[in-house]
């Protein structure tokens, strides 16, 4: 994947926020799930304040694990019961090349991935609007960005600054390390154990020589 210089991507980033920002329509309040008072004092804010954090958002930069999982497959279904974890899941999309075959596509419905098929001339520009779309959303309380490009530091940090619990998933040896500091949490990408990827997979990147340097 082709280096691009941050400040590109700081720009894309400002730019989205913005524009979602400026066109965000207020939403109604939500009902507390608590009940009406605590000990004689109204609950309702503290349900409401509460309620974004069970609520969780994953990206997945889908080629990136092609490089760094390679020979095994990754475990989509798992990984979506992991952001499951952070809340009721409510986006999941998984960011495709214009040429991913149908059969890895269909492999990412299964687990309940949408597919987002990158238009842009760099895939990471899909991703980065998509992770700002999520930053922005003020019912989603944590972002898990599946993933290991440095390229993400400047639209994660946006995401906490905004107040997002920002999760990064990856493979061992292929997470940029600007990316394990801004997180939260790092976890690793559960894989299926000995289930070799099908020569097909090279259409999302996959490199057979290894893991992607960091």
């Amino acid at each position: 994947m082709a280096w691009c210089p941050p400040l590109k991507y700081r720009q894309i980033v400002r730019e989205r926020f913005r524009e979602l920002t400026a066109n965000s329509v207020p939403q109604p309040k939500p009902q507390s799930a608590l009940p009406a008072s605590i000990d004689g004092q109204e609950s309702t804010d503290l349900g409401n304040a509460l309620k974004p954090l069970r609520r969780s958002a994953v990206i997945v930069d889908t080629p990136n694990f092609a490089r760094g999982a390679w020979p095994a497959r990754p475990d989509w279904a798992a990984l979506l019961a992991d952001v499951a974890l952070y809340g009721t899941v409510v986006r999941a999309v998984a960011v495709v090349n214009r040429g991913c075959p149908r059969g890895i596509c269909e492999l990412l419905k299964s687990a309940q991935f949408n597919i987002e098929r990158s238009t842009a001339d760099d895939l990471d520009d899909t991703c980065v609007r998509l992770l700002a779309e999520v930053a922005a959303d003020t019912t989603v309380g944590t972002l898990v960005l599946a993933g290991g490009d440095h390229i993400y530091k400047e639209v994660l940090l946006l995401a906490r600054a905004i107040g997002k619990k920002v999760v990064v998933v990856g493979i061992p040896g292929t997470i940029a390390r600007v990316l394990t500091d801004v997180a939260d949490e790092v976890r690793v990408m559960p894989v299926l154990q000995g289930v070799r990827r099908p020569p097909s997979a090279v259409a999302l990147g996959a490199q057979p020589l290894g893991f992607k340097a960091v």
